[in-house]
């Protein structure tokens, strides 16, 4: 049996127990710009979140996975996913991590350094933005509700000359102790405090999205959206007419120069695109349809993520334990639906293929030493069994390594079917199902790292049991044995370079090399001729009977 066949074997048998648990109740950021798009995946019960990515015109994949916290907010910068972490569980404070679109693990980027950033507090809205504020260059804005005034305890620098400047200017901010919502930009991993905004808290979340040099920040409040903007260093508010006042922002973004708001047009489920000025005017309405035909509805516990993704919208939404992906152009065409299905099958940190390659060459390496170091100082003749023994029947011999094997595939299943199969696989798509997450599992590293264990272990029980009976479990069921040349028991050389050759044939995937057998007459496998070892039948080969011996007595012929 190969490895491959023992993970086909594995995918099968995790897919017809399935897992009597509820999936988790996940919860997911969606953030997108030209580049790609980006899902975060937040497990709040286990304290982890994981991360996939989509360039613009290619699939789903993994970007990383079972990582500590509970990001807050998250925003696509130029290539890069940034996301911002609250103080919780396992850190005391807010972190910052940054992850390439074109790589699989997140840069740590430490915590925000800006002393006005409040400890402990949620980050409400992040977004990306470019020569703003006076910065140069791309940078990330995230909106944060703090006491104005308060200064965190855990800063030990008092406000710089500037800050007290820029601060004393501002004439829109609250006074002291008053929650309002701090403006932060990161630029270049620096941190600083831009503006205060005023008014009453959010009670339905805020969106923030940089046009050219100005910021908007839209609070949804019950029955009511607000919408500000800052620019030159004061704050002014837009008013809101129609579906932009009223309605349930899902998401607003940017794409090229117009400035769109995504809104639910109540109980009904129906999404309209709203485009407006600077001065809140309303320059065109776009209700979200499907084949420019049916309008398209949502379950109200069920509204769609919405981010930018290149010059259209993306939308992804719950549709019962599955994660369905669309695009939206700007004139509310709906394009196909898809779903996820990285989400569908087991997580996969794609290192899998590099793990086991490591594994492959140290296995060589101790073959290689194993045959050279542990060589007899004697020449090696011609290998002779003994007369009285026959080559094991190959039928026999491959039921006995199945008997061997059944153990330690049983143990990888149980090891990997927890982590790898939350929920049954869906019917209607079982055949397919399988065979995906068969090439999940071999391109993940736990699932690699579990193979591995079990190889080392199922090595060792072979070496053990040849070395002190002579036959594994499953051979001495079949009546069979290991020999080594002419017919004695084999020593530690050869058992040890057998079992390693025949491991590195079953793990490698080099199964056309056990046809070897078959050109022999000893029927001797790769590993047995390195090993100068043989399987054969413990019953003795039935000899001649013997001859009668001449006496040479002649007296009953006839004289």
């Amino acid at each position: 049996m190969t490895a491959k066949l023992t993970v086909m074997a594995m995918a099968v048998g995790c897919a017809l127990a399935g897992a009597a648990s509820p999936p988790p109740a996940d919860q997911f950021l969606l953030a997108g710009n030209s580049r790609g798009l980006w899902l975060v995946r937040l497990a709040p019960q286990e304290g982890t979140f994981d991360m996939l990515a989509k360039p613009s015109d290619e699939n789903w994949r993994w970007v990383s996975r079972d990582l500590l916290g509970s990001p807050a907010v998250a925003a696509a910068v130029d290539e890069s996913l940034h996301v911002v972490l609250p103080a919780g569980k396992g850190h005391h404070e807010s972190g910052y991590l940054v992850f390439p679109l074109a790589d699989t693990s997140g840069r740590v980027k430490g915590s925000p350094k800006d002393y006005r950033w409040p400890s402990g507090a949620v980050p409400e809205a992040a977004c990306a933005a470019e020569s703003f504020a006076g910065a140069e260059g791309k940078s990330l804005v995230v909106v944060v509700p703090r006491k104005r005034g308060a200064v965190d305890g855990s800063a030990t620098r008092a406000a710089s000359r500037e800050d007290t400047r820029r601060a004393s200017s501002n004439r829109t901010t609250a006074p002291a102790g008053q929650i309002t919502l701090g403006v932060f930009q990161n630029t270049e991993d620096n941190w600083r405090h831009v503006a205060d905004l005023p008014g009453p808290a959010a009670q339905g979340g805020v969106l923030a999205v940089v046009r050219g040099e100005r910021l908007y920040v839209l609070v949804r409040t019950e029955g009511r959206n607000r919408l500000a903007t800052w620019h030159d260093g004061q704050w002014s508010d837009v008013p809101l007419s129609g579906p932009t006042a009223a309605g349930d922002a899902l998401g607003m973004v940017v794409i090229g120069s117009r400035l769109l708001l995504v809104t639910s047009a109540g109980p009904s489920g129906l999404l309209q695109i709203v485009e407006f000025d600077d001065s809140g005017k309303v320059v065109s309405v776009q209700q979200i349809v499907r084949d420019g035909k049916a309008a398209t509805t949502w379950h109200q516990d069920a509204m769609p993520m919405i981010a930018r993704l290149a010059g259209q919208l993306a939308l992804v939404w719950r549709e019962g334990d599955a994660m369905m992906f669309a695009r939206c152009n700007l004139a509310g065409q709906l394009g196909p639906t898809d779903e996820i299905d990285k989400l569908a099958g087991p997580l996969s940190d794609e290192k899998g293929d590099e793990v086991r390659g490591y594994f492959l060459w140290a296995l060589l390496g101790v073959t290689m030493l194993g045959a050279l170091l542990l060589r007899p100082r004697a020449p090696f003749g011609q290998f002779k069994m003994l007369e009285t023994l026959r080559p094991a029947p190959l039928g026999r011999r491959l039921v006995a390594g199945m008997l061997d094997m059944v153990p330690f595939v049983t143990v990888a299943m149980v090891v990997m079917s927890q982590p790898l199969w939350p929920k049954l696989f869906p019917q209607k798509k079982f055949a397919e199902d399988v065979w995906e997450t068969w090439q999940q599992m071999r391109s993940d590293s736990k699932t690699a790292y579990t193979m591995i264990g079990m190889t080392v272990a199922y090595l060792g029980y072979c070496v053990l049991m040849e070395l002190q009976y002579g036959a594994t479990v499953g051979k001495m069921l079949l009546g069979l044995k290991v020999v080594g040349d002419g017919g004695l028991r084999p020593n530690l050389r050869e058992v040890l370079v057998r079992n390693l050759v025949k491991v590195m044939v079953l793990v490698g995937g080099l199964a056309p090399l056990m046809l070897i057998v078959l050109l022999n007459r000893n029927r001797q496998r790769l590993g047995d001729m390195m090993g100068r070892t043989a399987v054969a039948d413990v019953h003795p080969v039935p000899g001649p009977p013997p001859e009668t011996e001449q006496t040479g007595d002649d007296s009953s012929q006839e004289t």
